[in-house]
C-alpha cells in the first residue's frame, strides 16, 4: 500500500490568478492567468479554477509562451463536462525537481451573460483532491491563495488616461483615436482608453506649426 504524507500548508508558496479586463464584452475572449510564487521545487502541481457556467464558458487552455512553471497538463475531460462543471481541473510537472515559480497556465474564457461574478481556484483536501497542490517528493504543499477575481461581463469598461511626453519633433498618436490633448508642457495625454482593447499607440512626426 502506498503512503503518502498529509497536506502541509506552507503559505510562503502562493497561487494567484489574474487577468487584464474586468469587464470583457459578450462573445469575446479574455484569459485567466495561474501563476505560483515561492514555490520551491516541485516535481508536480495541481492547478484548479472555478467558474460560474452561467457566466462563462472555458474555451481554451494553454502554456505561456514566456514565463512557464514546467508542463502544463490542461484539463482533459472534454469542454462540454468542463462547463457543466464550472471547474478546471489541470495540472503540471518538471522533471528538473528545481523551483517552478512562474506561470502555471493560461485559460481562455468566454463570456455568455451579463453580471458580476467571480473566477477563483480553490485549495487540495481530503474531499476536494484535484485542489490547488504542489508535490515536493512525497510532501504535498498547500499554498496559500490569492483573493478571487472580481468579473463583470457585458459591464462598464474602466477608461484610463495615459500621459506620455513628446519627443523633440514627435508626438504620439494612437488608432483608434480616444479623445486626445496635449499639456501645457507640450505631452500628449490620451484619455479613454480601455485595457486590453486593440490600441496602437505609436510616435509620428510633428505637424508643422
Amino acid at each position: 500500500m502506498l503512503l503518502l504524507s498529509t497536506a502541509t500548508p506552507i503559505p510562503a508558496a502562493t497561487v494567484t490568478i489574474e487577468t487584464s479586463y474586468r469587464t470583457p464584452a459578450l462573445g469575446s475572449t479574455i484569459d485567466i492567468v495561474v501563476r505560483v510564487a515561492d514555490a520551491g521545487a516541485c516535481q508536480s502541481w495541481n492547478v484548479f479554477l472555478r467558474f460560474d457556467p452561467a457566466r462563462f464558458r472555458l474555451t481554451g487552455q494553454r502554456a505561456a509562451a514566456v514565463g512557464q512553471a514546467g508542463q502544463l497538463v490542461a484539463d482533459s475531460r472534454p469542454l462540454a463536462d468542463i462547463n457543466a462543471t464550472g471547474e478546471v481541473h489541470a495540472g503540471g510537472f518538471t522533471r528538473t525537481a528545481s523551483t517552478v515559480d512562474g506561470i502555471q497556465g493560461i485559460f481562455s474564457f468566454r463570456p455568455i451573460a451579463t453580471g458580476p461574478t467571480t473566477i477563483s481556484s480553490g485549495a487540495f483536501t481530503q474531499t476536494s483532491v484535484c485542489g490547488a497542490l504542489l508535490m515536493r517528493g512525497q510532501l504535498r504543499v498547500v499554498p496559500a491563495l490569492g483573493p478571487a477575481l472580481t468579473l463583470d461581463p457585458g459591464g462598464v469598461p474602466v477608461r484610463r488616461t495615459i500621459r506620455m511626453l513628446n519627443p523633440p519633433g514627435w508626438q504620439w498618436d494612437c488608432e483608434p483615436a480616444p479623445t486626445q490633448r496635449r499639456s501645457a508642457d507640450g505631452s500628449t495625454i490620451l484619455d479613454g482608453l480601455v485595457p486590453s482593447s486593440a490600441h496602437r499607440v505609436f510616435l509620428q512626426p510633428s505637424a508643422p506649426g
